[in-house]
């Protein structure tokens, strides 16, 4: 599991001056290389559907990512590479459990006589490329996670 960037006393957290504050940049927009490090079981708020939330990490930006953006937000100092994730969260229900099964197939899994039990279990720290969109929301701009392919 990636270390956390939370100081161990919240105290000091809580210490710090209220305008100093501010949001995290957001992820520029773009494909990334990434290794699907883990997964943990999540609950969704509305409908309590089961899922898995993802954690993709060793995040390397590609070539159609803005370098003035990436440099930017890289040189963030809430940003540190050694922890910097995106997650993504796939539902487990009977229309959404082939999410699960090509985000294997895109680390290089091979669905043939596997459960999606197995195929996780063989992603899990395997390389596989994500592309990344700037959403802008009421409360700012956010990243999320859209699209997945098998590196090449």
């Amino acid at each position: 599991m990636p270390e956390s960037n939370a100081p161990e006393d919240f105290s000091d957290l809580l210490s710090t001056n209220a305008e100093d504050a501010v949001r995290p940049p957001p992820r520029p927009g773009g494909t990334y290389r990434a290794t699907l490090k883990s997964g943990s079981d999540v609950t969704s708020s509305k409908k309590h559907t089961k899922g898995l939330e993802m954690t993709f990490s060793d995040l390397e930006p590609m070539n159609d990512v803005n370098q003035d953006a990436w440099n930017e937000y890289a040189s963030s100092p809430m940003i540190k590479p050694e922890t910097d994730v995106m997650t993504d969260s796939f539902w487990i229900t009977p229309k959404s459990l082939y999410r699960i099964r090509e985000l294997c197939e895109c680390c290089g899994v091979d669905a043939a006589g596997k459960t999606v039990l197995q195929m996780l279990g063989d992603a899990m720290g395997n390389r596989l490329l994500i592309t990344v969109q700037q959403v802008v929301g009421d409360k700012g701009t956010y990243s999320n996670i859209t699209g997945y392919a098998k590196e090449e």
